[in-house]
């Protein structure tokens, strides 16, 4: 984005405005795809920053969080698309005990809700068999929404 009134660089952060701030435009760190009728439609992060309905939260604590959640061996958290193109929170978690799924995916939104953020509660919960991951074990959060497809949810 480019305004003549837009800042120039972060205040405190240099490596941030080296990232963000370049050749005259700002890099917010968005992904998005441009509609054929000309609308920008927002479709995730290039990092794992998460925002829902203005509230902003790192996506590597709340799927600490999750992880700490007994009964879940491991999870992560992911925004999608829902009613209306709005984004929603949703969780994909491998239950330790598959026939418990109903009782941990209502721990984990207790567990968001307690220790993030009642706005950041997961819609929807999806139970699975494994977690898309990197060769690293960072979360694929794009991939996640397409193991979600094919998984129970709660």
């Amino acid at each position: 984005m480019q305004s003549p009134f837009m800042a120039r660089s972060y205040l405190t952060d240099d490596a941030g405005s080296r990232r963000a701030f370049r050749d005259g435009w700002f890099y917010p760190g968005d992904l998005g795809v441009m509609s054929a009728a000309g609308s920008l439609r927002i479709t995730g992060r290039i990092d794992d920053r998460i925002e829902i309905g203005g509230v902003k939260a790192n996506a590597v604590i709340m799927d600490q969080t999750i992880e700490a959640v007994p009964g879940i061996r491991e999870g992560i958290c992911f925004t999608r698309t829902g009613a209306h193109d709005v984004p929603i929170m949703a969780a994909l978690i491998v239950p330790a005990d598959p026939a418990s799924a109903a009782a941990v995916s209502q721990r984990t939104r207790d567990a968001i809700a307690e220790n993030v953020s009642n706005i950041l509660v997961p819609q929807i919960v999806y139970v699975t068999d494994t977690i898309p991951r990197t060769d690293r074990g960072k979360p694929k959060r794009r991939e996640a929404i397409g193991v979600a497809d094919g998984s129970e949810r709660y």
